[in-house]
């Protein structure tokens, strides 16, 4: 609930405390505006939908020993190593 989307450039932006003022894009200074879809019950939607959809192929692929898993909490750069050495090792 914390996210907003430049009207502009459509980047995103997180806001990091109730008391942040930011309304503009660091990037090309466009209107910093909320989705429709960002608030509770628009989030429990998509939780809700990767729980019963995205979860159903991963388990597929999972079953199969195609899923490939990786760490995706470090840096982009060494989640991106990470991928192509798995991905290599297959």
């Amino acid at each position: 609930m914390s996210r907003r989307i430049c009207s502009s450039c459509h980047k995103g932006a997180y806001i990091e405390n109730e008391t942040d003022q930011m309304t503009h894009c660091r990037y090309c200074g466009g209107d910093l505006t909320i989705r429709a879809e960002d608030n509770p019950d628009g989030i429990k939607v998509r939780l809700d939908w990767f729980d019963n959809e995205v979860m159903k192929v991963v388990e597929h692929y999972k079953n199969q020993g195609k899923l490939v898993m990786v760490n995706g909490e470090q840096a982009p750069d060494e989640t991106h190593k990470e991928i192509l050495s798995k991905l290599e090792n297959k």
